[in-house]
């Protein structure tokens, strides 16, 4: 057991038991050594709180907020702090005007702990937001409902609920209910006027003595032209750091040129344009133009130019127009009419326009909107891994383009990366969109039917709702408290995050806080986490609670290099539909966060991970969770991932399905996007190392049901790998970081005809400590129980299996049908003469996966 695991004294379970079932007679309580208040939306705070519902003469009843009721607590337990304390909510609304914050004051103890709980059977909702009554229909289904400029001063309204569901901020494209991933979208383009067509396409490994390319090129007029390259190189680790005087031009087979001004460019895959190579004197006409490698030595050739223009210099990845009278022609180098390179390779690098400050639109797709300047962009920049936002600060029709307002995205934007644009007026156009005029002090809403005020409108206020707030420094926390039974509702988020892969709002904070709880609540229309558990927080509990459509996810625990949460529970609990407003998050996410237990939650159509841990994160133990629909808006991911993680960490016995993966179309042909691609079950990412993976079940993904990327010392043990379209188990090594792996006793099972058993790229000797008495078997292949139909893609040809078995790996592992009960319908128990269990597999019990198989922690 890691060194953080949670232990929680027999007297405080007790001490908790003791608040429940509530007593209606408050004088019995004090008898049995509970002091109860009660808090009701029809209460007064000048009573006494200690009446469950006011008295006949309205003289005393229950206070009528949460914090009369904390002070009233903190009070009476500064005169007896060995009693315990619970303060009852009963059912309605309570609407904070600001964020409820507990201090060390505040703390309850092992033996009399403090509970903030729901009367029983009834449903109070504790909401961050402002209510917005009084609306009036404008015409059609446009409604519209003044809102006092003193609720809303200094406040960004970024969410409106009625009843239970989040309305769309007005935005264009609109929503799309029927493709909610994968449409709604525009897509950022080229520059008007230029494809950038072949931009990013790149000749590679033309290094050896003799490679040539010859292309066919058009010349527009009689001239001396000069040659730039488009290109990237890195010859420094081997004796050279330019490659001038080492490749030649000829025309038409004349008199060659040497080639100058070719230094290394920092990176094969880093591009930009070389000074003038070599001046050539070329007639109008067509003509053949040839490359030649004379002395060896690599360079990655994306495009050129020719231009008669002496003073023209190339700003950007696309050539802008030459001086008037000057001409220019551009050529992808990809376009060779002949070559001679027997290493020869066309790859796809990411060299297309890329800016941080600005992006561009098909030309007419955005006009320069009233207020446009007020919006923002939803964008997923780069690779598609994160999403963002940033304000408009202008948008230059004439050019297609968006500029964004300092400092920009954090992230390069790129062509084909997918956006939207909201929180302007004129995209106030479909129904269920609102928009709030700040000028006019206004909601806006465009109503789905009418009679929609009844069931209660919200605007999000504030970021959080509850802060339980100790103090670190001081050794001071917030401890022995929980909240039983309570609904939050309407908390908002932040605008501009610092680092798109840690968004971390959340509607309950737990920050410096510990043996405290959160249980059996329900978190609806929270901008955020439902739970964030930050700072030196240790033995916290996250129990039961349902989180559905969250802003971001579940429970983030948020370390840093100083200190991280450790010991917390979180068990139990329902989380779907996160990633509304972020998608780099995940069902649960650490960061340098050690020591939790992750277990018995069901967490299913999140954005990206349904479980994460980050940066040195140890000794976790996640078990028992049920993770399905995965990865639905980002890639290169995992349904449970971890990136340099510390040594330690279990995961075991978990069921994870449907890890799908989604990004844009990087070229520049067609926009859009592909789905699936580019995920795994479980991904040990960027030297993870020395984790156990064992009796999970991995149904449906992209490239594998593990990949161990660059790590050692991870077991992979007695596992189900089902249906990776593309691999089962993958050997990603780099920086050799991978060695002394374990990879024993799995069951890898798939019908892709095409798909192959094992991805061993980058493969060293020491990669695999072992790897036997595995099953595999593809139900897809010709022969499915001959061995040279499965095969391992190992950095070349793939491999027959008795290939890899000849290597020392496989040796006593089998190609058989491992004779599941059920596949067709995820029952992936063994029927008793399964092959697989004369290799010592194991049988993998469902029945406790999940919240079926929660049970309340001692």
């Amino acid at each position: 057991m890691g060194r953080y695991r949670m232990i929680w004294a027999v007297t405080a379970a007790a001490a908790f038991a003791a608040l429940s079932p509530l007593r209606q007679n408050t004088l019995a309580d004090d008898q049995l050594g509970t002091m109860t208040f009660y808090i009701s939306p029809v209460g007064n705070d000048a009573w006494s709180g200690r009446l469950e519902a006011p008295n006949k003469s309205r003289t005393d009843g229950p206070f009528a907020s949460l914090s009369r009721a904390r002070d009233a607590v903190r009070a009476y337990r500064e005169k007896n702090p060995e009693i315990p304390c619970c303060v009852v909510l009963r059912g309605g609304m309570y609407f904070l005007p600001e964020p409820f914050v507990l201090t060390p004051e505040d703390s309850g103890t092992a033996s009399a702990p403090v509970e903030y709980c729901a009367y029983p059977n009834e449903s109070p909702v504790v909401s961050a937001g402002i209510p917005v009554s009084g609306f009036r229909k404008v015409k059609g289904n446009l409604w519209v409902a003044d809102v006092p400029r003193q609720k809303v001063e200094g406040i960004d309204l970024r969410q409106l609920r009625i009843g239970e569901e989040r309305q769309i901020r007005a935005r264009t494209p609109n929503f799309d209910p029927k493709n909610p991933y994968t449409g709604g979208w525009f897509f950022t383009r080229f520059p008007p006027g230029y494809s950038g067509r072949g931009f990013g396409t790149t000749v590679a490994c033309i290094h050896n003595s003799g490679d040539f390319l010859e292309w066919q090129i058009d010349i527009p007029a009689d001239g001396d032209y000069r040659f730039l390259f488009f290109y990237g190189a890195l010859n420094q680790p081997f004796g050279r750091d330019k490659m001038d005087d080492r490749t030649q031009l000829t025309i038409d087979g004349g008199e060659p040129t040497l080639v100058k001004n070719l230094s290394d460019t920092g990176g094969w895959t880093k591009f930009g344009w070389s000074d003038t190579c070599a001046t050539l004197p070329i007639k109008r006409g067509k003509h053949l133009l040839r490359w030649t490698n004379n002395k060896g030595g690599g360079l990655n050739l994306d495009a050129f130019i020719l231009t008669d223009d002496p003073d023209y210099k190339p700003e950007g990845i696309i050539p802008s127009p030459p001086a008037a009278g000057k001409h220019l022609v551009l050529c992808q180098c990809e376009d060779f009419a002949k070559a001679n390179g027997p290493e020869l390779q066309i790859t796809k690098e990411s060299v297309l326009p890329a800016h941080k400050d600005h992006f561009n639109f098909m030309l007419g797709e955005v006009k320069s909107w009233a207020g446009i300047e007020d919006a923002e962009a939803y964008v997923f920049p780069a690779w598609g891994w994160v999403s963002a936002r940033a304000g408009i600060h202008r948008v230059d029709e004439a050019k297609a383009e968006i500029h964004l307002d300092p400092p920009g995205s954090e992230q390069e934007i790129r062509i084909g990366n997918r956006y939207y644009l909201e929180s302007y007026r004129e995209a106030l156009d479909a129904p269920g969109e609102w928009f709030f005029d700040r000028a006019e002090s206004r909601l806006y809403f465009m109503a789905k039917s009418t009679g929609f005020e009844k069931d209660g409108v919200v605007l999000s206020a504030h970021d959080r709702a509850i802060h339980l707030k100790g103090d670190a420094a001081k050794q001071r926390f917030v401890e022995h408290v929980t909240f039983r039974g309570i609904t939050f509702a309407d908390t908002s988020y932040t605008a501009r995050i610092t680092n798109v892969y840690y968004p971390e709002d959340a509607a309950v904070w737990l920050e410096n806080a510990n043996h405290c709880a959160i249980r059996d609540c329900r978190f609806i229309c929270v901008g955020g986490y439902a739970v964030k558990i930050a700072g030196d927080s240790k033995e916290n509990r996250v129990l039961k609670n349902d989180v559905p459509y969250p802003g971001e996810g579940g429970v983030f625990c948020a370390g840093s290099n100083e200190v991280g949460p450790a010991g917390n529970l979180v068990s139990g609990n329902t989380i779907h539909h996160g990633g509304c407003h972020y998608a780099h998050v995940g069902g649960t996410y650490m960061r340098t966060s050690s020591g939790n237990t992750i277990s018995h939650n069901l967490i299913h159509h999140m954005p990206r991970y349904g479980i994460s841990w980050k940066s040195g994160s140890a000794d976790n133990v996640i078990e028992y969770n049920e993770l399905r629909f995965l990865n639905l808006e980002t890639n290169d991911t995992g349904g449970i991932e971890c990136w340099m993680s510390g040594r330690g960490n279990i995961i075991r016995n978990n069921l994870i399905t449907d890890v799908v993966g989604l990004k844009h179309k990087e070229n520049d042909e067609e926009v859009g996007v592909i789905t699936p691609t580019y995920t795994w079950g479980i991904y040990l990412d960027d030297q993870s190392s020395g984790t156990i993976v064992e009796n999970n079940i991995v149904a449906r993904t992209v490239l594998g049901g593990v990949n161990i990327h660059g790590g050692g010392d991870n077991v992979i043990n007695n596992n189900i790998f089902v249906n990776g379209r593309d691999y089962q188990i993958c050997y990603s090594n780099y920086g050799q970081g991978d060695k002394n792996n374990v990879v024993t006793r799995n069951i890898c099972y798939w019908t892709n005809p095409e798909g192959q058993a094992i991805l061993a790229h980058g493969f060293g000797v020491k990669v695999i400590k072992e790897a036997n008495h595995n099953l595999y078997y593809n139900v897809g292949a010709q022969n499915t129980n001959n061995a040279d139909s499965y095969t391992v893609r190992f950095g070349g040809p793939p491999l027959a299996f008795p290939q890899w078995q000849e290597k020392g790996f496989d040796v006593d592992s089998i190609i058989a049908d491992p004779l599941f009960v059920d596949s067709a319908r995820d029952n992936y128990s063994l029927r008793p003469n399964s092959p697989a269990l004369r290799l010592g597999f194991k049988q993998i019990d469902t029945s406790r996966i999940g919240p079926k198989g929660y049970r309340d922690p001692p």
